[in-house]
């Protein structure tokens, strides 16, 4: 068996993908080794330059979709095919440092764990990579185990705060525990990580985090991260549901508690968004009806709309 598959899910990708796969392939394993590029339908020439990357190095393989069905049925497809003993998330703009894979792998292997995950080091598209980590010095003790309450509230915001943002990470894990325990992701293109990861979790995943930084996330100003849709939110509203669902009936209170707190933060992002759009296509009933949705929902939005006036004057003066 090999010893890892890296599951690389990629759509118009043509300029990133390839820098992607050559930090893989400067991985210290060598050929202990799968490179999985799953091409989600792209319009560019992603394809084609993974190929060529196929002509090269047999450790790469191309999956291809007719059709685009997000990253998380690209994972899926990707987890489906994998044959290492560990699945490695990378996307395709991002990249591993050297012997971040061979490290992990150790780390689990001596701690028993089911996913291993590291710091992220932080650089802008097209930047060389700085030593901006997502958790700052100190904030993760070596070898830190994190479980599922822990996991939701580092995803819920918190204004003022730091948000710890469990979610963004990019675990391995054991390819055994999601066979033995049928987790896959579900089919939303907003955080699909954070649902699967936390299903891991709730069906008993030992995860294991180092303090290093060996991944590096690129962050663009268009990436889904940044701005979801309603469409978006509403699917992870949903997806929360099922998870509180989860929790209930494994009579995990806490953890529900968390779970509900998460959905309802979704929930005033969705407000926010909802009432943004509706000024935006002058629906002025639309945006009425948001804004007194309830309480929460009124403090939120005008919470929303102050932080973002500087930003619209700004634009609005520049375009004089």
């Amino acid at each position: 068996m090999l010893a890892v598959s890296v599951i690389v899910p990629a759509y118009n990708a043509k300029d990133t993908i390839a820098a992607a796969i050559e930090s893989v392939q400067a991985q210290t394993l060598r050929d202990d080794i799968e490179i999985l590029i799953i091409d989600d339908a792209s319009a560019d020439e992603t394809a084609a330059v993974v190929t060529r990357c196929m002509e090269r190095d047999p450790r790469v393989q191309l999956l291809r979709h007719d059709k685009n069905l997000g990253p998380g049925a690209a994972r899926n497809r990707g987890i489906m095919a994998a044959r290492g003993e560990w699945i490695a998330l990378l996307d395709a703009d991002d990249r591993f440092h050297p012997e971040r894979l061979e490290r992990l792998i150790a780390l689990g292997v001596s701690t028993k764990a089911d996913m291993v995950a590291d710091n992220l080091l932080l650089l802008e598209a097209g930047s060389v990579p700085g030593r901006t980590m997502m958790f700052p010095p100190g904030w993760i003790a070596e070898g830190m185990l994190l479980d599922a309450v822990k996991f939701v509230e580092g995803n819920i915001g918190r204004r003022g705060q730091q948000r710890l943002a469990y979610g963004f990470l990019k675990p391995i894990i054991r390819r055994a525990f999601i066979a033995d325990h049928g987790v896959h992701y579900e089919s939303t293109r907003f955080a699909e990580d954070y649902a699967f990861y936390l299903r891991c979790l709730i069906s008993g995943a030992r995860w294991v985090i180092t303090s290093e930084a060996m991944y590096e996330y690129t962050m663009r100003p268009e990436s889904l991260t940044v701005a979801a849709s309603e469409d978006d939110l509403v699917l992870l509203s949903e997806s929360d549901t099922k998870l509180l669902m989860i929790a209930a009936a494994t009579d995990q209170a806490r953890l529900a508690s968390e779970i509900e707190r998460h959905k309802r933060s979704v929930e005033l992002t969705l407000s926010w968004v909802s009432f943004v759009r509706a000024l935006k296509t002058r629906n002025a009933s639309r945006a009425v009806t948001t804004l007194l949705r309830d309480a929460d929902s009124f403090e939120h939005i005008l919470s929303e709309g102050l932080r973002a006036l500087p930003r619209a004057l700004a634009k609005i003066s520049r375009n004089r």
